[in-house]
């Protein structure tokens, strides 16, 4: 039913219209990068320019259709994604996480796959305001997004990830806007209200640098005379 939504005239396909215009203003892309979108929408080809499809590839754990939109589509477990570790420059999960009974998983599965400085882009909804949206329920009666997480949340879990985290925008389909990174205190209320965000995270990575026995630091302060004699007392 969500897919459907998204696809129909309304909020669903004015969402996924503002979406997609961000992600394509936002994105410098490089021939060289690698990009994987875990998630099967649809219209995946609106989300970045041609010339930069031949790295893209969507993986889904349902069985997407063979060839989405002229992308490589592969299905495979999100929280065994078949990839390398430190292997991808982008993730991008497009509303994805609200499906996931565990979405823990899916978001440690997308930190190892990224390289060192490597970016991951994920799509949200907010939980308070799913009302008004239109989306009718599954055939079973179930909610058609049932694990909704707001952006103040998944961002808390992403830095226990050790993820460097921003709320990148907030949209707002009934009125077709857009908060693009919001800096003040009413821009930041504005896009953790909106109906959708988007989360910008980026791996870091820390060198760690070897520290000397406190001892042998200590010695090198004292004149060499001295030092041999603190040593040699030390050694009785």
């Amino acid at each position: 039913m969500y897919l459907d939504w998204l696809g129909s005239p309304g909020p669903g396909r004015v969402l996924h219209e503002l979406e997609a215009k961000f992600l394509l203003d936002f994105w410098k892309l490089t021939y060289n990068q690698t990009i994987i979108q875990v998630g099967y929408l649809g219209p995946e080809n609106r989300f970045l320019r041609s010339e930069f499809r031949q790295n893209y590839v969507v993986v889904d754990d349902q069985r997407p259709p063979s060839g989405v939109s002229g992308i490589p589509a592969i299905q495979a477990d999100p929280r065994d994604l078949p990839f390398a570790s430190d292997s991808a420059d982008i993730v991008l999960l497009p509303h994805y996480l609200e499906f996931q009974a565990n979405p823990h998983a899916v978001l440690q599965e997308a930190e190892r796959i990224l390289k060192p400085e490597g970016e991951l882009y994920i799509f949200g909804f907010n939980p308070w305001r799913l009302r008004g949206l239109g989306i009718r329920p599954n055939l079973d009666g179930s909610p058609a997004i049932p694990n909704a997480v707001s952006s103040h949340r998944l961002g808390d879990w992403l830095s226990l990830l050790k993820l460097k985290v921003e709320l990148l925008a907030g949209f707002f389909p009934a009125s077709a806007d857009t908060v693009t990174r919001p800096s003040d205190l009413i821009g930041q209320s504005r896009a953790m209200f909106s109906t959708a965000y988007l989360l910008h995270a980026i791996k870091r990575t820390y060198t760690l640098i070897p520290v000397g026995p406190l001892w042998l630091r200590a010695a090198s302060l004292l004149p060499r005379r001295a030092a041999h004699t603190a040593l040699v007392r030390r050694s009785r």
